[in-house]
């Protein structure tokens, strides 16, 4: 009697290898494909995600187009406690005026450190996050190189 199944570690396992390598490339050409399918620049969703830090506060900030909607942890910024310190949240705000996040939502997570920590990473993140957006659709001509470069 001849057994068809070879003995060893290239037996069972390289088969099972081929077979996670097409998986792997098949969800790989789907990705890249449903990707390409979905994303007409008309329909993509303009968004800059980014954070600010106080000691050991981190706050992520994701700003993406909207009708002015600022939140922090889900509640709305008007609501921040401490109640002494909401004003220094406010600022970027008060600084930049209400026009500037008109068209503008933000949403704001924040973790770790204290209530004065988590404040200022809140109030940078939110600063950041509005320039970000604002740098991002902002374009300018490419840069001429001078002949003496190459």
């Amino acid at each position: 009697v001849v057994s068809t199944q070879s003995t060893g570690s290239s037996g069972i396992n390289a088969e099972y290898g081929k077979q996670w390598y097409q998986r792997r490339v098949r969800g790989v050409l789907n990705y890249y494909t449903n990707y390409y399918y979905k994303s007409n620049l008309s329909s993509m969703v303009k968004s800059v995600q980014v954070f600010g830090r106080k000691k050991t506060a981190t706050a992520v900030a994701f700003t993406k187009e909207g009708n002015g909607m600022i939140k922090v942890n889900g509640v709305p910024i008007d609501l921040i406690q401490p109640a002494t310190l909401r004003y220094k949240v406010l600022e970027p705000v008060l600084l930049l005026g209400k026009k500037r996040f008109e068209g503008v939502d933000v949403r704001i997570r924040c973790r770790g450190g204290g209530a004065t920590a988590r404040v200022y990473a809140i109030r940078q993140a939110l600063s950041k996050s509005l320039v970000a957006y604002y740098q991002s659709s902002w374009t300018r001509p490419p840069r001429r190189r001078s002949k003496t470069f190459f």
